[in-house]
This record gives C-alpha cells, structure tokens and sequence, in this order.
C-alpha cells in the first residue's frame, strides 16, 4: 500500500493539470496558431462594426482637427493594410476565416468611401414586423433611427461649399486607397496561387471558396459605385481633384473580375462552371446592361465563337 501511495503521488506531481481540470478543445483551436487566427477574425469583425457605425463622423472629425496631420488617414492606411495581410494569409483551410474576414474589411472600406456609401449596395428588405434590414443587419423599425438620418443629412447640408467639397475629395482619396489595396492584393492572389497550383488539374477548394468570396464582394461594390465611381465616364469625374490621379476605375473592375474568372476553374472534367465563375458572368452582365463596352468586349472574348453563334 505505501509503495502504491508513493507511485501515485509521482505521478499526480509529474502531471501539470488534473485531470478535472483539463478542456476538450476543438479542432479549429488545438494550436496556437489557430488561436491567434481567431483572436484575428475578432479583431477584424470589431473594426467591421466599428468603421459601418462610425466612418462619417471620424471623417468629419478628422476633417475639424486643428493638427495637420489627418489620423483617421492614418489609421484608415493601417486598416486596409491588415485586412490585405490578413485576406492574403497562407493556411489553407486554418485561415479561411481570417482571409474572408480581410477580404470582409477590403470590401467594406471601400463601400463606405464611395460617394453613394454603403447603402446604395441593396435595398431594404422588410423580414418579419417591425423589422428591416439596413446596411446588412436585421434592425427594428422606428422612429429614431430615421431622426439620425435626418440629422446626419441636415449636418452635411449645414456645411458651406468649400468645406463640402473638401469633404467629398477626402472621401474620395479614403476610397481610391482601399480599391488600390483591393486591385493589388486580387493580382497578388491570382499569381501567387498560380505558382501553387500550376501542376494541378483544378483549383483547390479553399481557394475557390476565397475567390467566390472575393467576387461576391466585388458585386457588392459595384452596386455602390456603378452610378460614380464605376461608371462608364469614372476618368473624366476623377479630374476634378487634382489630388487624385486620373484612372480607369471601371477598366480595373474589369481586370480584377477577368483574372478572378480565369483562376477560379474547377475539375477539367466538369461540365459546369464554378459558382465564382457564375457570379463573374452575372457580374459582367450587370456592368453591360449599365452600359459598359469594356465589360461587354470582356464577354465577348470569353465567350469566343459561342458569341457569335
């Protein structure tokens, strides 16, 4: 009996936990690594609720600063760099959740710095009584939230012409910096998983659920643009800011939905196209029907003979 006491006794001491104590972790968080992934996606869904809330007023905040140095223009610069780090990890399935949540931020960022906002991207829709959905989360219908529009429209008509126009050109800047990371990070996608996969007969499946991801978000952005930024006549309205550079905004719309379609094939074998390649096509089509040659030539090209026919 004391021998047996003394061999357990060993044993319990050599152990760090009991076993009572000890957690079933699941599988998605039996590492560090997937665990800093999560705290990740919480960090980046904070931002998400933080920027949809709050963007006009820091931009009218920073705007009245007394400093020179704009720091939600700083800050905005931080926010699209880590969401492009963040969409462009490396992981496989164990970042998936990362990557779509930067994708998320990428995507959003340059909604809410569009000249139409975010709210131009759907039409509410009533679900339920008294219940509606604004700006893609299901809200209750009253009064108030209808008295803030008003006051947020009432401060902005408040504001006298230059400092109306300046607000419209720094807006502008936020929104040409979020779709340049945008455009870089769908070309650094489309190369770098070419190299990967480019002695594979079809894509991984990760990687086509990031590009149908991505090419969700692009449908969503020019929902919110295609009457400004994304129109047919987007590099004649970006000269009347001499900050910004005169560019083809919908000709790079074009460009980053041409490469998303190209890569996001499936197995060879397939007769059906994948669901990022289906919302491409939409997507295509949607620009045409708002009177887009560039987007219209682009089909034209994929469809080949097919067209013609």
């Amino acid at each position: 009996m004391g021998s047996s006491h003394k061999k357990n006794a060993e044993v319990s001491s050599a152990s760090p936990m009991p076993s009572r104590y000890r957690v079933s972790v699941h599988h998605s968080r039996d590492s560090d690594s997937k665990q800093w992934c999560a705290t990740q996606v919480l960090t980046l869904r904070g931002i998400e609720r933080v920027l949809r809330q709050f963007f006009t007023k820091l931009l009218h905040l920073d705007m009245e600063s007394s400093d020179n140095i704009s720091w939600f223009g700083n800050t905005w610069e931080q926010i699209i760099e880590l969401a492009f780090s963040s969409a462009n990890a490396s992981g496989g399935r164990d970042t998936m959740e990362l990557r779509i949540a930067g994708i998320d931020i990428l995507v959003l960022c340059c909604q809410l710095s569009c000249e139409a906002g975010i709210s131009a991207a759907a039409t509410p829709v009533r679900v339920g009584t008294n219940m509606q959905v604004v700006n893609g989360a299901l809200r209750s219908v009253q009064q108030k939230p209808l008295v803030s529009l008003q006051n947020h429209d009432k401060s902005l008509s408040e504001l006298s012409h230059e400092r109306l126009q300046t607000f419209k050109e720094t807006r502008r800047t936020f929104f040409l910096k979020a779709y340049d990371v945008l455009e870089r990070f769908s070309d650094i996608l489309y190369h770098r998983e070419e190299e990967e996969e480019e002695n594979s007969y079809f894509t991984e499946p990760s990687i086509l659920q990031v590009l149908n991801k991505l090419t969700q978000g692009l449908t969503k952005l020019y929902e919110c643009c295609k009457e400004n930024e994304l129109s047919p006549h987007s590099a004649v309205q970006f000269m009347v800011c001499t900050k910004v550079q005169k560019d083809d905004l919908e000709g790079r719309m074009v460009n980053m939905i041409n490469s998303v379609a190209i890569h996001a094939f499936g197995d060879l074998n397939s007769r059906y196209l994948t669901q990022a390649q289906r919302s491409c096509l939409d997507l295509l089509s949607s620009m045409c029907r708002h009177g887009s040659a560039r987007a219209f030539e682009r089909l034209a090209v994929m469809g080949g003979k097919a067209f013609f026919w």
